[in-house]
């Protein structure tokens, strides 16, 4: 057999065996430990974000779509690593994701044009 894989079908990792590493793309090194202290709590957060490197927009679309058919919860906050936001910390990123994503569904204001 197969041994349960179908042609054409990606496989995802299991989020055990991700481990961080050097991105020699972005010249990123690992992520180290960070301890949180009083002075400096990390804060929680508490909706999904997917992150994603090296998409096309082909295998963007595969992906999304697959997610979708499969029943996975909608995403809001998604991004794809790009070099400008790959030196951001994980919070910096979304934090500007919810600001993006709270643009993007703003409601529009007719007639009240600013230029």
């Amino acid at each position: 057999g197969k041994g349960g894989r179908g042609r054409g079908s990606p496989r995802l990792p299991s989020i055990d065996v991700i481990s961080a590493v050097s991105s020699p793309q972005t010249k990123a090194p690992a992520p180290k430990r960070s301890f949180t202290s009083k002075e400096n709590p990390v804060p929680k957060i508490q909706e999904s974000v997917l992150i994603m490197r090296n998409f096309s927009g082909g295998r963007l679309d595969y992906l999304l779509y697959n997610l979708r058919k499969s029943g996975v919860p909608p995403i809001p906050l998604k991004a794809v690593l790009t070099p400008s936001n790959a030196e951001w910390t994980f919070y910096q990123l979304y934090e500007e994701l919810k600001e993006e994503h709270a643009r993007m569904h703003a409601p529009r204001k007719e007639g009240n044009e600013d230029d």
